[in-house]
């Protein structure tokens, strides 16, 4: 039995919200973003940030975000083995999500901001760089997460009610982004 057992239900629950932020990051790159930078899928009336401007070639984006995303399952299982076997004096589970929370926030920034209102090839290429270092980063994240109910957690049952506060908090970052 490993010395880093959650022994408190408010410590199962602290480490179950720790997913959040991450999580409500992808939520939102997934059912806002896409839709925020090409105003012609917007509802009339919504609200945006360079009226009337699409951001990106909407072919070649949505060429490009398929790639992304395909990209991001791919790194999985190497992501996984490189935490697997990573020996650090801290874990093999914190120091990836340490290395990696910040560039994921700020590739998530980079995304919504445009580096031109004129050049939508511009736009799409810089949007695509920046989502594939989010995709990287959240993945490497989000697996580390997963990865250490197995060494926090003191058995199956204490895994399965810690991964059903994950979902508890997964479903508040889904009401957050489509309310």
């Amino acid at each position: 039995m490993n010395k880093t057992v959650l022994n408190k239900r408010w410590k199962e629950i602290l480490f179950a919200a720790a997913g959040f932020g991450p999580n409500l990051l992808m939520v939102l790159m997934g059912a806002f973003f896409t839709d925020a930078i090409n105003p012609s899928a917007l509802p009339a009336g919504s609200l945006q940030a360079i009226k009337d401007v699409c951001l990106i070639t909407p072919a070649l984006f949505s060429i490009l975000w398929f790639v992304g995303k395909v990209f991001d399952g791919i790194i999985d299982i190497p992501m996984a083995a490189i935490t697997d076997n990573l020996k650090t004096k801290w874990g093999r589970r914190r120091v990836p999500i340490a290395i990696c929370f910040i560039p994921m926030v700020i590739s998530y920034i980079l995304c919504w901001i445009p580096i031109s209102t004129t050049s939508q090839m511009a736009n799409t290429i810089w949007i695509f760089i920046w989502s594939i270092v989010f995709f990287a980063t959240y993945t490497m994240c989000l697996i580390c997460f997963y990865g250490s109910l197995s060494t926090v957690c003191a058995n199956e049952s204490q895994r399965l009610r810690v991964s059903s506060y994950k979902s508890f908090f997964d479903t508040i970052s889904y009401c957050v982004v489509y309310a």
